[in-house]
């Protein structure tokens, strides 16, 4: 693995690694980051409302849709830092691997992180012409995937590989007005990566991808309805007043008409970066540049009837620019280091428009801009010491000053009672500006070569920042997280054919940046929280062609000092206390020329809280996914026919649960994808 900055294997790394292959992703139909979830236990991750998505770890992580705030699970591209929620709506294809790092990660990443890092790595080019193809059709939803990639080698030097992506599905939501399914998602994505090599000092690899994202209508729907007494809405009244007489609650349907504001979520993009190794003796000096861009448009429609009485609509922009520096001293010497600099720009920016009409309890339109700059210096240094043959202590630190300027104005389009909530003003420029020093200590201790006993301690910060869509402009700036983890953990491998690793662990997270979700829209308060528990995995092959392998995470999330609807002790929204997988790999030869494997998965997760107690949101159930895999092949992996069921027992698990805007009592969210069945052939050469 590599998301440290240096080539090591998991059993090296002082905390807790999953790593997962590209043929992980290849082989059970994943295109996006918003696919990760269950894969790793103690991992969650969904598509929240407004398309942001939301990772946590360990029961922690920044469940909000303010789209201005940075994930406390940070995500890396390539070593790049995606600093925004929808960054991982990119499709995500042809992969190397991908690291998921747990715990407070404070150094060498190339952003500090408070709860945690997902790496997501791109495949090389081969030294040899290559190529691979996957094609697959899902029959209940009738969506298709066309994956590929191809190795050219242009030169002893040059290697270039070109690789893309092609995806259409959704359709799993029944829209009773329009007698349509939805959504219906179309994504595309293109990469090159071109490897050059010019002497046994220099490597200079480019990357870079262009995708794209389309969704028409939309996956949320009403969950629970209000009362419809004092200030609870009642969705099934709003329905009764604009003639509708077919309504009623349910998972998998919706009303949704949007007859002339239709619903939509469009995304494009560009990532691009070049990292050049060279060699300086026996130290490496390398610089990592990089640039992204996206822009997003979508709309909402979120009154679940079949008019469209009001609308939230979107328009988000990205831009953003790194530059890393780093000299890494040789790693197999007594004493080694990394010492590096590190500058990132991002300027990002959100046009919200709100559209509320009777019989809507609100009414109204408003439009909401806001744009944010921020500009981050850092300088880090990791050490790491080999005191003797077993025992070797590392610690690190990273200094980062920030500087984030905001720029945000109301303005009426419509008067009403929703103008009233949400008051026009004008423009506001507020701006902070951050100082930290992150750091990490660890010491290991080796039993022998395979087996290690560790112990870490790291602290960590993330920025704080101003929300997106405040009721009041006064209250719009919240404060940065500070995090520090504990950890301690065996990582043992008895024998070349079992691997087991244990880690307790324990997070305080001061000043954690916790979403509020309110009629008058989400809302950032400042907390205390904690998570701690234990965290398990285990790979163990009892004999040839026979694989098992999962984990078992128990994370008890808690707030630890009151603030208004929450008191000490409240659970943490979307913190189950169990979440774990397992799955089991068969492979048999049927002949000389063709191959079984059988390859079932289940994911489980105890009940959660959706938002908090007090807020009454229905709470998401324990449940139990189960995949299932089946294929033939070539032996030496020239072919493969497989076919794929997903969620085989059908459990429509409640995701998210939100309160619609302008309106108290009722909830609407999404709900896990039903069963699906697809049929994917595989060539490489």
């Amino acid at each position: 693995m590599t998301a440290r900055k240096q080539l090591e294997t998991v059993t090296d790394v002082p905390a807790t690694i999953n790593v997962l292959s590209g043929e992980d992703f290849a082989a059970r139909r994943l295109g996006s980051g918003l696919d990760l979830n269950g894969l790793v236990p103690g991992f969650q991750l969904y598509n929240a409302v407004g398309g942001a998505a939301s990772p946590t770890i360990r029961g922690l992580g920044s469940n909000t849709a303010v789209f201005s705030i940075e994930a406390s699970v940070a995500s890396f591209f390539d070593g790049v830092y995606a600093a925004h929620p929808r960054d991982l709506v990119s499709p995500v294809f042809d992969l190397e691997r991908v690291e998921v790092i747990k715990g407070t990660q404070s150094t060498t990443l190339g952003k500090n992180t408070t709860l945690g890092a997902v790496s997501f790595v791109s495949r090389r080019p081969g030294s040899d012409f290559g190529f691979n193809l996957t094609v697959g059709h899902e029959f209940k939803f009738d969506g298709n995937r066309v994956e590929g990639g191809v190795d050219i080698p242009l030169s002893e030097t040059l290697h270039v590989r070109l690789a893309g992506i092609y995806s259409n599905d959704g359709r799993y939501i029944r829209n009773r007005v329009r007698n349509t399914d939805e959504p219906t998602r179309e994504v595309y994505g293109g990469r090159v990566v071109a490897l050059w090599e010019p002497t046994d000092r220099l490597k200079a690899t480019l990357v870079y991808q262009h995708d794209s994202y389309d969704e028409r209508g939309q996956t949320v729907h009403l969950i629970t309805d209000g009362t419809g007494v004092g200030p609870s809405v009642s969705i099934r009244a709003l329905a009764a007043a604009v003639g509708q007489t077919d309504f009623e609650i349910g998972k998998g349907f919706s009303y949704n008409a949007y007859p002339d504001r239709s619903v939509y979520d469009r995304q494009s993009g560009d990532r691009a970066t070049l990292i050049a190794e060279y060699g300086l003796g026996d130290y490496t000096l390398t610089s990592q540049t990089a640039y992204v861009k996206w822009k997003d448009r979508r709309r909402n429609d979120l009154d679940f009837t079949a008019a469209s009485l009001i609308t939230f609509e979107v328009d988000e922009e990205n831009e953003l620019f790194s530059q890393e520096i780093r000299l890494a001293s040789p790693s197999e010497k007594p004493v080694s280091y990394i010492v590096g600099a590190y500058y990132l720009w991002n300027r990002w920016g959100v046009d919200q428009v709100i559209d509320a009409e009777a019989p809507w309890p609100r009414t109204g339109a408003l439009n909401h801009l806001y744009e944010q700059t921020v500009n981050s210096y850092s300088g880090f240094l990791q050490l790491n010491a080999s005191l003797t043959e077993q025992i070797k202590l590392s610690a690190g630190g990273r200094y980062t000053e920030e500087d984030k300027d905001a720029r945000f104005s109301r303005t009426t389009l419509r008067p009403g009672s929703a103008t009233a909530i949400f008051a026009p003003f004008a423009e506001r420029t507020p701006s902070r500006k951050e100082n930290n020093f992150d750091w990490s200590l660890s010491a290991q201790y080796y039993l022998d070569k395979r087996n290690v006993i560790y112990a870490g301690v790291a602290r960590g910060s993330k920025s704080g920042g101003f929300q997106t869509l405040p009721s009041n402009p006064d209250l719009a700036e919240f404060e940065g997280e500070e995090a520090l983890t504990t950890e301690i953990g065996i990582k043992t491998r008895p024998t070349g054919t079992l691997s087991f690793d244990l880690a307790l662990y324990n997070t305080t997270v001061k000043d954690f940046q916790y979403n509020i979700n309110t009629a008058n829209g989400n809302v950032i308060a400042n907390a205390k929280v904690r998570t701690r528990g234990f965290d398990t995995s285990l790979n163990w092959r009892p004999f040839d062609g026979f694989r098992i392998e999962g984990g078992v995470v128990y994370a008890d999330a808690k707030i630890l000092e009151a603030f208004p609807g929450a008191p000490k002790g409240t659970p943490v929204q979307r913190a189950p206390k169990w979440t774990g997988n397992a799955s089991i790999n068969y492979e048999t030869a049927l002949s000389e020329n063709v191959d079984l494997t059988i390859n079932p998965k289940i994911e489980f997760s105890s009940s959660q809280f959706s938002q908090l107690p007090s807020v009454g949101a229905p709470k998401r159930q324990p449940y139990g996914l189960v995949d299932l895999v089946v294929a033939l092949g070539a032996p030496d992996d020239r072919w493969e026919v497989a076919l794929i069921g997903k969620n085989l027992t059908n459990q429509k698990v409640l995701l998210t649960a939100t309160t619609p805007l302008l309106a108290n009592g009722p909830f609407y969210g999404n709900i896990q994808t039903p069963t699906t069945f697809a049929l994917q052939l595989t060539v490489k050469h």
